[in-house]
């Protein structure tokens, strides 16, 4: 059995392991308060039964285009459930075909081996395998599509296709700008430049099929804007001037020069963590011939020169948040792998310091783990068929440990198999105990609890015209989770407003309360620091 192993049958396997993985558990735990700004303007898109124009508590939502709301709305009209599985269905998915795009990509340019581990790398790295598969926001779906359009500059330009480059590069880039915005825009423009210095080919960007492609983009997004704008009566200056603040918020135009100068430093090692085992590989590009190695192979160098400039933006950026970069890892991980598998002979103690001992040492602390768990936190033993979950684990656990120690030439592989078996681990035991102790569980009821008792009543939110707004937030009086399952539950738009009207019940935070102006009808615990809220009636005299 072990003579017959080789990369495509690891590759296979992983495929198959991606499913119950990624897949058990997704919806058990509520939405974090991202999650429920997306499902809201989802929500409320389908309620007012206006898809072009998107809204936040009833007021105009400017921060980002609406396409990934209307694919979360579609898999939630699909499903007939606004829950929790098919808000991150979109996302998880995404992973699997991101890595099968990568897969398909590498294997054209550098062989089929490196590209089962480059993919496999991917969708099981500490940032996507623990954090953002759990949850379903925008940016693994607009990742997956951006890294296309990377690949896109790469592959017509070798096939000598110029009009095929910018007309697909840019209908893409229509695609993710109605997705997040002003982003595209930043990483179409400096990955199109880069590439075509790079390639001394500067002027071909001043060439009319260029143009052609722009004209793409325009149409698109401004096909949309033009049916925004005719029905909303509002000024572009406020609509654009907000998705520019969104995307430049972050940089050091709002922390100032002194973290921005910190983050220069510390901004590497957030990221090498981020997506940790496998930027451990970092070190296999310490030797004197990297640039002479890397200028070898022309694919390599391109993952590389993209990776480079369009990283550069964020690493200027002092807020920013390792969902971001996710289009820029599989250029990254594409360069370390085509290293490791190039690495030099004084390179080979590194493999035996990285490869054999940190991942068969990580294996069996994992496994030894799972079994004294119990010990420690002896409300583990309440999941649901501990017993047979913990010998299933643990006979994974000794036969992938087994196999790693007889193929010393896929020990990498076997070891990304194993992230799968640590991600089933952390599914049963983990997830179970997060929603057992989490306080959003109880919120997520009482918001579904408010929405169906006070059905039949006009219900708003209130915000005292004395308390000014939020710089970034505006007026919310909750988080954004509790608003969604309390709209969902209620089944209208819950409009906020400063103004207090007569056969209304109003949600009022403690801050905004005026005992002369209202009276309370029921109180709703603080909920994920939001101060407590009450529902009220208004006191006309």
């Amino acid at each position: 059995m072990f003579k017959s192993l080789n990369h495509r049958y690891i590759f296979i396997i992983s495929l198959i392991l991606f499913i119950p993985a990624y897949f058990i558990n997704l919806g058990l735990l509520p939405f974090i308060p991202d999650e429920g700004i997306r499902g809201l303007v989802a929500l409320e898109m389908k309620l007012s039964d206006d898809f072009i124009t998107p809204t936040l508590s009833g007021a105009l939502y400017f921060k980002k285009p609406p396409l990934y709301n209307w694919i979360i709305h579609l898999f939630f009209e699909m499903s007939g459930q606004y829950n929790e599985f098919w808000m991150r269905f979109p996302a998880v998915a995404s992973i699997f075909f991101f890595t099968l795009t990568i897969f398909f990509v590498v294997k054209k340019e550098l062989g089929e081996k490196i590209a089962i581990i480059t993919s496999i790398m991917f969708m099981t790295c500490g940032r996507l395998i623990i954090y953002e598969s759990l949850h379903g926001l925008i940016d693994i779906s607009y990742s997956w599509l951006t890294y296309i359009s990377f690949i896109t500059v790469y592959r017509f330009y070798k096939k000598d296709k110029l009009l095929s480059l910018f007309v697909f590069v840019y209908l893409i880039s229509a695609i993710t700008y109605l997705m997040k915005g002003l982003p595209t825009v930043v990483f179409t423009g400096i990955t199109l430049f880069t590439f075509f210095i790079w390639k001394r080919k500067f002027k071909l960007l001043f060439n009319w099929k260029h143009f052609v492609g722009i004209g793409i983009f325009l149409i698109i997004v401004g096909g949309y804007y033009y049916l925004y704008f005719t029905k909303n009566q509002i000024q572009p200056a406020e609509l654009f001037g907000t998705l520019f603040t969104e995307s430049s918020r972050r940089t050091g135009i709002r922390f100032g020069i002194v973290k921005t100068v910190l983050n220069l430093f510390t901004f590497p090692f957030e990221m090498i963590y981020h997506f940790l085992p496998w930027t451990l590989f970092v070190v296999f590009l310490i030797r004197k011939d990297f640039f002479k190695k890397l200028r070898e192979n022309d694919f390599v160098h391109f993952n590389a020169l993209i990776f480079l400039f369009n990283i550069l933006i964020y690493w200027f950026s002092v807020e920013v948040y390792a969902r971001y970069l996710i289009m820029l890892v599989p250029l990254a991980f594409t360069v370390l792998v085509y290293f490791y598998e190039n690495r030099t002979d004084k390179q080979f103690i590194l493999n035996k310091l990285l490869v054999d001992i940190f991942f068969a040492a990580t294996i069996v602390v994992v496994f030894i783990a799972f079994i004294i768990a119990s010990k420690f936190y002896p409300e583990i033993l309440t999941v649901k068929l501990y017993y047979i979950k913990v010998i299933v684990l643990s006979i994974a656990i000794i036969f992938i440990f087994i196999v790693f120690i007889k193929r010393k030439e896929f020990r990498v592989a076997i070891f990304l198999v194993f992230m799968f078996i640590f991600r089933l681990g952390f599914d049963w035991f983990v997830l179970p105990q997060r929603y057992q102790n989490t306080q959003d569980v109880h919120c997520r009821e009482v918001a579904k609890n408010v929405g169906k008792m006070y059905q039949n009543e006009k219900l708003y939110t209130y915000w005292s015209p004395e308390v000014e707004p939020h710089p970034y937030y505006g007026k919310i009086i909750t988080n954004y989770m509790f608003l969604f399952y309390l709209t969902a539950s209620y089944q209208n738009i819950i409009e906020q407003t400063t103004e207090i009207k007569k056969d209304a019940i109003y949600l009022v935070q403690d801050r905004h309360f005026d005992k002369t102006k209202f009276e309370i009808l029921d109180t709703i615990p603080s909920c994920r620091g939001y101060n407590q809220v009450y529902v009220t009636n208004p006191i006309i005299k």
